[in-house]
């Protein structure tokens, strides 16, 4: 009988992860905090914040899912169905911490976005349920508002034999919603595009572009247009209307739904042991939820050892909004242990009868005087700690002996892998702007090219580093529509003023810039008179990256840990220094080439803007299309073989090859 170990998998990295055999009694009177706290907001009106603390390894994050699960529960198998509407008991969001100092309102709202989508108990969404109890609230009839759900959102092949559905139903319905969105938006004053957004959500409309505008505030021109969505103004500061969003759904949700906003990974805030950027941004940013909410409970986690840098840099009113409750997780008492070692062997029904025949021994498979002798070897036990110890016990047990022990170096390189793999997996070209702000700092300071330097009279420059050669300023254009015409003018002015002597332009290489931005054609042509180059970093740099950022956070964090002993920061920045990946070092050497050189390659954007629409087309007709010979289609597909391809035929097709 091959038997697993049910000690081999210790670590929750996401709030949103099943705590694994959660034992209740571990670190319960913190979870009880944070569930007093949560009732305080409810009853009270006002905002509050917890801040949880303890050792590497402590469960900061377990416990964050175990809030989490006891809040929104578990989506069942079945799938989505609409019931009675009733309320969710909160809008939960979880919030890693992996962002530059000048994104944290982004960050914070992407997260949101991506949260408010995950299925609760009842299958549905968290936004979805909300807005379906507001909709019973708004009709005061539970059952009425389920029926109108259903009706609105039945898929349109199947209506017209809906017998309690018919046209006219349908209109009746949709005049309900309709109504809905214009009484919450008269309450709580959610913004044009924020209603219509929600209202097409509710109707069952365009949810993937809803999705996207929640994500970034931003979709195709052409998406917007069909949504009734407006451009954001040229002049509108991302970040304030990051965080306007995100009040406006804590006002959405009101007394009764609290938001509550789970912070992890502080420590990642800092890209270098001096660096105050980041913790004093998050610092103003939650001291200004704070402010803002009437209704959100904000629980940030970090380690014991970084309390002292966190209150040195938060000052004042912002670290009391921060931290107005504290929370230690302690180290586990010996009874904890035990209870710990039976609910993970447990949780294996085969392990589980084999251990209550065990009646002398509580602990079986272990030895009791082991665990004992592990106990008292240690001065504070953590989870991660007698996880680690249990798995090397089981594997003696069980095979003789334990697994053998990876270098350090084989260790990072495996965690490095698995950080790359699920990059790839959810790597989009809307999160380049948070990879590079996040990575690029970190991988300067590793590489030992420069250092990051604020300004901030330099609002519309994302990133400045001080090289050998002097500062070195990144603006990343990932944007679209009047935002991406709006920085590259601001970035213009600038130039044209002298303000910025090395300025790089950073735009992904899967975002095409349109030839019917005429205004953005200009400015770059501008800006490319003066030598100011365009960077198109490509998707295999950006995912490198976004690896390489996540491992260096987690280990910042405490979070990396091989045979539950920690990984400090500083002996990943040593691997990396001697196995950077060679996808980051291209990255680094596009950004600083020895020869600057201004201008981009226009049929580039053209034939990728035109492969985006058509996907597989005949080489002839994209030659048509785009005013262009064959010969130069072909070179171009040639030159950037990675985004596209030739199949040869006849007839010859070309096509996009790089996808997300």
């Amino acid at each position: 009988m091959d038997l697993s170990n049910p000690f081999a998998h210790s670590i929750v990295t996401d709030a949103w992860q099943p705590a694994q055999s959660d034992v209740p009694v571990i670190h319960a009177n913190v979870y009880g905090l944070c569930g007093a706290v949560l009732e305080q907001v409810r009853q009270s009106g006002g905002s509050r914040s917890v801040l949880l603390h303890g050792l590497p390894g402590s469960g900061k994050t377990h416990l964050l899912a175990r809030f989490r699960t006891s809040l929104t529960g578990t989506p069942p198998d079945s799938g989505p169905s609409v019931t009675l509407p009733v309320p969710p008991t909160v809008l939960f969001i979880a919030v890693r911490l992996r962002a530059g100092a000048r994104m944290l309102c982004r960050h914070l709202r992407r997260t949101l976005a991506t949260d408010l989508f995950r299925p609760t108990r009842l299958g549905m969404s968290q936004l979805e349920q909300l807005l379906l109890y507001r909709l019973s609230q708004h009709l005061k009839d539970r059952k009425k508002a389920q029926r109108v759900w259903q009706c609105v959102r039945q898929p349109p092949r199947t209506r017209w034999y809906w017998p309690f559905s018919p046209p006219e139903e349908i209109s009746r319905a949709t005049r309900e919603v309709e109504g809905l969105i214009e009484h919450m938006d008269e309450q709580a004053t959610l913004g044009r595009n924020l209603a219509t957004a929600l209202r097409h959500l509710a109707l069952g409309r365009h949810r993937r572009d809803v999705r996207d505008w929640l994500h970034d505030g931003v979709l195709p021109d052409a998406a917007s247009r069909d949504l009734g969505l407006l451009q954001a103004a040229e002049d509108e500061d991302p970040e304030e209307q990051a965080l306007d969003l995100v009040c406006a759904f804590s006002r959405l949700a009101d007394s009764n739904v609290p938001l509550v906003l789970c912070f992890d990974q502080l420590e990642a805030l800092q890209t270098s042991p001096d660096d105050r950027e980041g913790l004093y941004a998050f610092g103003k940013m939650a001291s200004a939820l704070r402010d803002k909410t009437r209704n959100t409970l904000i629980i940030s986690c970090v380690q014991t050892a970084f309390l002292d840098e966190l209150d040195h840099i938060i000052r004042g009113a912002d670290m009391d909004r921060l931290a107005e409750k504290e929370g230690l997780l302690k180290p586990l008492s010996h009874e904890e242990a035990e209870r710990l070692v039976v609910a993970r062997v447990d949780a294996s029904p085969v392990l589980a009868d084999m251990r209550r025949s065990q009646l002398a021994n509580r602990v079986w498979p272990l030895k009791p005087s082991r665990l004992v002798e592990f106990l008292q070897s240690t001065s504070a036990c953590t989870p991660r700690q007698l996880l680690s110890f249990c798995d090397d016990e089981f594997e003696k047990w069980y095979r003789g002996q334990a697994r053998p022990v990876a270098s350090l170096e084989e260790f990072l390189a495996v965690q490095y892998q698995l950080e790359l793999e699920q990059a790839l997996q959810n790597n989009q070209a809307e999160q380049s702007d948070g990879i590079l702000a996040h990575g690029l700092p970190l991988l300067m300071r590793v590489l030992g090219r420069g250092r990051q330097v604020m300004d901030h009279d330099l609002r519309c420059v994302d990133v400045i580093f001080d090289t050998p050669a002097g500062h070195c300023h990144l603006g990343f254009c990932n944007q679209a529509g009047n935002q991406f015409t709006g920085k590259l003018s601001k970035l213009r002015e600038l130039v044209e003023r002298g303000r910025l002597p090395q300025l790089v332009l950073v735009r992904d290489e899967r975002l095409p810039i349109s030839r019917y931005a005429k205004k953005a054609q200009e400015h770059l042509d501008a800006l490319a008179g003066r030598d100011v180059p365009l960077l198109r970093p490509s998707t295999r740099e950006l995912t490198a990256l976004e690896a390489f950022s996540s491992l260096l956070s987690d280990a910042k964090a405490g979070d990396l840990a091989k045979r539950g002993e920690v990984i400090t920061a500083a002996e990943a920045e040593r691997w990396f220094a001697t196995h950077l990946p060679e996808p980051l070092h291209e990255l680094v050497q596009a950004l600083f080439p020895t020869r600057r050189q201004g201008g981009r390659d226009v049929l580039y954007d053209d034939l990728l803007e035109f492969l985006q629409d058509h996907r597989v087309v005949p080489l002839s007709e994209a030659a048509e299309q785009l005013s262009r010979s064959e010969a130069e289609i072909q070179a171009c597909v040639s030159r950037y073989s990675d985004r596209f391809g030739l199949l040869h035929g006849p007839p010859a097709v070309i096509f996009e090859a790089g996808g997300d």
